[in-house]
């Protein structure tokens, strides 16, 4: 490091406490929540989407 002189770092003696396992609360589904249906909803409304593009589609053809 001599050859980095201006990033020169002081000496730190401290007694310092390492970090404890541990931690994080862990993560819980709030009330009401379920994923299999938003996930049957989501795709069933995904689909919805699909088969109006394609009747757009049909009305609107690309030249």
């Amino acid at each position: 490091m001599n050859s980095y002189e201006h990033l020169s770092l002081p000496v730190y003696n401290a007694d310092t406490e390492r970090q404890k396992q541990g931690g994080g609360g862990g993560f819980k589904i709030p009330a009401g929540r379920n994923k299999s249906e938003f996930s049957q909803t989501a795709s069933q409304k995904a689909d919805a989407i699909a088969t109006l593009f394609q009747e757009i589609k049909k009305i609107f053809p690309v030249k």
